[in-house]
């Protein structure tokens, strides 16, 4: 292996001890990671623990599930409870699996303070939102309901939760091409994600895909939110 290749296992560990990156770099491999640790002692954790995960890449097929193992930290979204990620090897492994199921995410709590957090965040404090007495006396909801700009944006974790692609420069929202929202979700209600890969196109530099997303809430029939996001996974 030579030694300035970019996709080697000390070159991408390096990349991850250096510049803006490097935050986002540690917190993929270990979660939270400290900024005030050594960056010696850093670079030499993550080279030990990015050799050990590239082999184990080479070892297995481009696409493959797998199950967070036990005893490991839970999801930070979703506490308590093990899901299951579909993994791409990189991202020309998305072109080969057009069609594949990416599994269902953990349940999610919306809770009221999530909701008025979202309102504070984009300015839409309309009463049906964030005043659950006046809710509850005129609603026909009976109580609060999440924004739907709220649900939606929920996809962004919950398709981290399905999908991870290694061997990938960056992720890149390119934008949506349909989005409904056929069921409220009512404040205090569960919610949860399937998705499928839809397409993959190759593009300049990386693989555009196209996932659909179905957000179902818990007793409903009708989901909250039906989705087709569009990403670009770089190499």
């Amino acid at each position: 292996m030579e030694r300035g290749d970019r996709h080697s296992p000390l070159h991408r560990a390096r990349s991850l001890t250096r510049g803006r990156g490097a935050r986002q770099g540690f917190s993929s491999f270990f979660g939270e990671v400290s900024t005030e640790a050594h960056t010696r002692g850093l670079y030499r954790v993550v080279s030990l623990r990015y050799l050990q995960d590239s082999a184990a890449t080479h070892a297995r097929s481009p696409r493959e599930r797998i199950t967070t193992s036990p005893g490991a930290a839970p999801p930070k979204t979703h506490p308590g409870v093990t899901h299951t990620m579909t993994t791409f090897a990189n991202p020309d492994a998305l072109l080969e699996s057009v069609g594949a199921e990416l599994g269902t995410t953990d349940w999610m709590t919306v809770e009221q303070e999530r909701i008025q957090l979202f309102a504070d965040a984009t300015g839409d404090h309309q009463w049906i939102h964030i005043d659950r007495d006046k809710a509850k006396a005129e609603s026909p909801y009976g109580d609060t309901i999440a924004h739907g700009f709220l649900t939606l944006s929920l996809c962004a974790p919950f398709l981290a939760e399905l999908l991870h692609v290694e061997r990938c420069s960056m992720g890149i929202n390119y934008g949506l091409n349909k989005v409904r929202f056929p069921s409220p979700v009512k404040v205090g209600s569960r919610v949860r994600c399937h998705g499928t890969l839809a397409s993959a196109d190759e593009v300049k530099n990386g693989v555009q895909v196209v996932a659909r997303l179905t957000v179902e809430v818990e007793g409903l029939d009708k989901p909250a939110c039906v989705a087709e996001w569009v990403c670009r996974y770089l190499r």
